[in-house]
C-alpha cells in the first residue's frame, strides 16, 4: 500500500500539473503591466525568494525548465511558460531538498520558531506557528484557515508515520514549495469600490507586482503589513512603500536581476573558449566578468544615480585578480579581490559593452566576432530584431587565409 507521504507527494505533483495546464495556454503575453495574469517564477526569482526567507545558506540543487525569452526578457516569457513532466519531478526534488535543509539541526534553531514537545511525534501547535510565519511569505498572501489546517494535518500525519516531527514539518513545507500558490505569481482581482463596472488588483497581488518589479523577489514583512492595512490603495501609502523599497539593499538585488536577464547573462556559465588561444580564460573569469558588469551597473545607476546613458560611456568599473590578467592591468589587492578601477583616456574599454562579459558572450570559442556583437547590440540594447542569415551566404572571402585584409574589420569589408 502506498504510504501517506508517497501519496502526498503524488497529490502535490498532480496539483501543480493541473495548474500548469490551466495557466499555460500559450499566446502572446501581455506586457503592459495592467492585465491580470499568472506567471511562473523564473529561476532567479525562485532562488532569491528562498534566500530572502530562509537564508543564503540553503543550497538549491538542480534547475527549473528553461523559459522562452519574450520581448527580450525571460521574466516576460514566464507568462507563457510550459513545464515538462521531468520539470515537475525536478521541482519536487528541489522542494524536498530545501525543506530538509530548513529543518535540519544547523538551521532549525532560528528558522523554526518553536520546539516540539517530543521530537519523535507530531506537535500541531509548533507546526501551526511555523506555517503561520513562513506561509504568508512563501505564498505572498495570508493563509486561509482551511489552508493552514490542511498544512498542519499534512505535517501531523507525516510526522507520526515517519516518527520525527521535523521530517513531518519538512513534508508540509515541501508541499508549500510545490504548490501553485508558490510557483506562480497570481494576480488576484476584486471589484473596484470606486467603480462597480471595473476590477482592481487586490492588495497582496499589488504588493507582489511591486516587489518583483523592484526587488526581483517576494514581498517582505513590512510590505505585507502595508497590504493588509490597505495602504497600497492610496497614492501616499504606495509612495511611502516605494521610497522605502528603493532605499533598501534589496533594490540592488532587483536591479542586478533585471540586467542579468536583459543581458542574457544566464548563458555565461556555459561559455567555452579555446584554452590554447585564451589560456587565461576560465569559469572563474566568466563568473567574475558577470559580477564586474553587475557591480558597475549598480554603482552607476543606484549609488551615483548617473544618467542611464552613462553605462555605455563610463570608464569606471571594478576588477578582480582574475580579470586583471584578462585586461592586462595590475590589481592592487594581495588577495586578488575586487577593487575600483578606471580605464585611462584613450583606452578602448568604454562602457559595459566593452566588458569581458559582453565581448566573450557574443563571440566564437576561438576568435572574436564583430557580427555577433553587432547583432547582440542591436537586439539586446536597441530592441531591433535581426533576421537569421540565409543559408546561401558565402563566407569564403572572409575565411580566406590569403585575403589581403589582415584585421577582422578589413576582412569584413571584403566580405
Amino acid at each position: 500500500m502506498m504510504s501517506f507521504v508517497s501519496a502526498l507527494r503524488l497529490r502535490w505533483i498532480l496539483w501543480v500539473a493541473v495548474a500548469f495546464t490551466t495557466a499555460c495556454g500559450g499566446g502572446v503575453p501581455d506586457t503592459s503591466g495592467s492585465a491580470p495574469g499568472m506567471r511562473l517564477l523564473t529561476e532567479a526569482q525562485y532562488r532569491q525568494i528562498i534566500a530572502d526567507i530562509f537564508g543564503e545558506q540553503i543550497n538549491i540543487g538542480g534547475n527549473l525548465d528553461p523559459l522562452v525569452r519574450t520581448y527580450g526578457l525571460l521574466a516576460v516569457g514566464a507568462s507563457a511558460a510550459h513545464v515538462t513532466p521531468a520539470g515537475l519531478e525536478q521541482l519536487d526534488r528541489m522542494a524536498r531538498s530545501i525543506a530538509a535543509q530548513v529543518v535540519d539541526e544547523r538551521n532549525r534553531e532560528y528558522l523554526v520558531p518553536c520546539e516540539p514537545q517530543r521530537i519523535e511525534a507530531a506537535d500541531d501547535v509548533c507546526a501551526e506557528a511555523f506555517f503561520s510565519r513562513a506561509g504568508p511569505l512563501l505564498w505572498r498572501r495570508p493563509l486561509e484557515g482551511a489552508e493552514l489546517e490542511a498544512l498542519v494535518e499534512m505535517t501531523h500525519q507525516a510526522a507520526n508515520e515517519l516518527g520525527d516531527f521535523y521530517q513531518g514539518l519538512a513534508a508540509g513545507l515541501a508541499g508549500m514549495l510545490i504548490s501553485p500558490s508558490f510557483l506562480f505569481i497570481i494576480d488576484e482581482v476584486e471589484p473596484d469600490p470606486k467603480d462597480s463596472s471595473k476590477i482592481r488588483l487586490d492588495a497582496f497581488s499589488k504588493a507582489s507586482r511591486l516587489s518583483f518589479f523592484l526587488w526581483g523577489s517576494s514581498p517582505d514583512d513590512e510590505l505585507m503589513r502595508a497590504a493588509m492595512a490597505g495602504e497600497l490603495y492610496s497614492a501616499r501609502g504606495l509612495e511611502r512603500q516605494v521610497d522605502r523599497m528603493m532605499r533598501s539593499p534589496r533594490m540592488q538585488v532587483g536591479l542586478r536581476a533585471f540586467f542579468d536577464d536583459m543581458l542574457h547573462f544566464e548563458n555565461i556559465g556555459r561559455l567555452e573558449k579555446d584554452s590554447i588561444i585564451y589560456p587565461a580564460f576560465s569559469t572563474v573569469v566568466a563568473n567574475e566578468a558577470r559580477e564586474q558588469t553587475l557591480r558597475t551597473l549598480v554603482d552607476t545607476l543606484l549609488i551615483n544615480e548617473d544618467d542611464y546613458r552613462t553605462i555605455f560611456t563610463t570608464r569606471k568599473t571594478y576588477v578582480s585578480g582574475a580579470l586583471g590578467r584578462i585586461y592586462r592591468i595590475p590589481v592592487e589587492r594581495p588577495d586578488g579581490g575586487w577593487m575600483e578601477y578606471e580605464f585611462p583616456e584613450g583606452d578602448p574599454r568604454v562602457g559595459i559593452t566593452s566588458h569581458v562579459s559582453f565581448t566573450a558572450l557574443h563571440s566564437h570559442a576561438g576568435r572574436s566576432s564583430p557580427t555577433l556583437r553587432g547583432k547582440a547590440f542591436r537586439e539586446i540594447l536597441l530592441c531591433q530584431r535581426v533576421p537569421d542569415p540565409p543559408g546561401t551566404v558565402d563566407f569564403s572571402k572572409f575565411n580566406d587565409p590569403e585575403s589581403p585584409g589582415k584585421t577582422a574589420r578589413e576582412r569584413l569589408i571584403v566580405h
